[in-house]
């Protein structure tokens, strides 16, 4: 199964728990252990998504994109199907059922940063440049 991270945090995705597109989305995954609380305070400071396979090696990031400011905690979601054998058919091959398993997941909206937020940022960097530059003039360390 896939998985996200988010920030410094992982979490196990559900099956089509990946749902980003070009302008934003949002992605679904099991909380694990974790508090709603402990989520979204990951989910709002992170920087950075990353989809990761099975073995944990990356398949698709995303820095361009914030958190929308929107998450919810839905408790029987299906999470995955699972095929089960329930027995032998009239031609001794073996029938097979599909069983949802469900479970609780967190569901949170990630958008592009509007141009105030874009504004803000560039903000900040253009004064830590002009900081680090002042300190460089002085004879002091950057």
């Amino acid at each position: 199964m896939e998985s996200i991270k988010i920030g410094t945090q992982t979490y196990e995705l559900v099956a089509d728990g990946y749902q980003l597109q070009q302008d934003g989305g949002r992605i679904i995954f099991q909380p694990g252990e974790k508090t709603f609380e402990e989520i979204e305070a990951a989910v709002s400071a992170a920087t950075s998504l990353v989809l990761l396979d099975e073995t944990g090696e990356p398949l698709a990031s995303r820095t361009d994109l914030v958190y929308a400011g929107r998450m919810s905690k839905q408790k029987d979601y299906v999470i995955r199907t699972e095929k089960e054998e329930t027995g032998t058919g009239e031609d001794s091959n073996p029938v097979y059922t599909y069983k949802d398993v469900t479970g609780p997941v967190m569901i949170a909206e990630f958008r592009l940063p509007d141009l105030r937020e874009a504004y803000k940022s560039l903000e900040e960097e253009i004064t830590n440049a002009q900081m680090a530059i002042v300190e460089l003039y002085e004879g002091g360390e950057a």
